[in-house]
């Protein structure tokens, strides 16, 4: 069953994330929950089920999934599950006070931290936006270094990374996204869209995008 999760929760980050089938994608993570072995296994379905309500806009059922995951994970003790609920909670359409948003993704960034998981920069980034966002504009130079550190790490242990699906080169448009916005640098946004288009990573193109319509 290990063999059967991993592979249907590949294939759903890949309707998500390339093509932007959400009804398709949440079924497949339906799916992979079901086989999930592991409480690492069930909380990873558990959050990608609340992400992909989150890009589909369905922001009160994406609410409920990561509460619902939060309570698993003290539940199971686990601070793995417990960075992801905090990390998806810090979300603005999901958190709506910004002080509350960015102490959800630091206690996230803590919990990752602690439990090994290789995805720092992903947890980083949290930190970086729900501090740039809220204007905390201190805060966010401080994070973005920390979100720096991450992904160059990331990049000299690409060969180690378990998850082949294009996820590092998302986190790293992401990094130059935050790069972006703090340093008013149309350079680094320009770098991280022509990432995303390379690589066909369509949801980020949007998101791209739209920052530089507004820039």
């Amino acid at each position: 069953m290990g063999t059967e999760y991993k592979k249907l929760n590949s294939e759903a980050e890949r309707l998500r994330e390339k093509e932007g089938k959400h009804e398709e994608a949440l079924t497949g993570f339906g799916k992979a929950l079901e086989v999930a072995e592991t409480v690492d296994q069930k909380a990873e379905a558990m959050a990608q089920i609340g992400l992909t309500h989150w890009h589909n806009k369905n922001y009160d059922g994406a609410r409920k999934q990561f509460e619902e995951l939060l309570e698993f994970g003290e539940k199971e003790n686990s601070s793995g599950t417990q960075a992801l609920a905090h990390r998806n909670l810090s979300r603005p359409e999901i958190t709506e006070d910004g002080s509350q948003q960015l102490e959800h993704a630091k206690k996230a960034y803590e919990f990752a931290k602690s439990s090994g998981r290789e995805d720092l920069v992903w947890f980083a980034h949290g930190v970086v936006n729900s501090a740039f966002s809220n204007g905390f504009e201190d805060k966010a130079k401080e994070w973005l270094e920390v979100e720096r550190r991450e992904v160059e790490k990331l990049e000299k242990n690409l060969d180690q990374f378990k998850n082949k699906n294009d996820v590092p080169l998302i986190w790293k448009t992401g990094y130059l996204m935050d790069r972006g916005r703090i340093n008013n640098s149309k350079e680094d946004l320009e770098e991280a869209l022509q990432i995303a288009k390379d690589h066909n990573l369509v949801l980020r193109v949007g998101q791209i995008e739209k920052i530089l319509e507004d820039f």
